[in-house]
């Protein structure tokens, strides 16, 4: 990746970041709206039901991808929004090879025990990580 392109995304997220700080850049709370969901005939197709006062958390997570085959193969990984938007990285693994990435995540403070990771590949590579147990 270009020094330049390096640049706009640094300043791209500081410019971010400060959209939902305080000036002493600790994370804004926000108004979480609970949806309930209603049969459009009896009842409303949806209304709120709550509106809650909600803290986040900035959650750093490690992930550790290794290739446990005996071939070279593509590590597949989707992060939205990484590699400036594009959302894929790929990276070829020899055997045993080990890839490690460095995610964070904005989290309702209610909601940091439940985090998880989901894995879609197929049927038997499909898998969800909880996070904290």
């Amino acid at each position: 990746m270009s020094s330049e392109n390096k640049k706009w995304r640094n300043n791209n997220a500081q410019s971010q970041l400060k959209k939902i700080t305080d000036k002493k850049g600790k994370l804004e709370s926000y108004q979480r709206k609970t949806i309930i969901y209603g049969d459009g005939f009896r009842a409303p197709e949806q209304r709120i039901g709550k509106t809650q006062t909600m803290n986040q958390k900035l959650v750093f997570v490690e992930l550790k991808v290794t290739n446990t085959t005996k071939e070279t193969k593509q590590a597949e990984a989707y992060f939205e929004e990484s590699n400036g938007g594009y959302g894929y990285g790929f990276k070829s693994l020899k055997a045993w090879e080990s890839e490690v990435y460095h995610l964070g995540y904005f989290v309702d403070e209610d909601q940091v025990e439940n985090m998880s990771l989901n894995f879609y590949g197929s049927d038997k590579n499909h898998r969800v990580l909880k996070c904290f147990e």
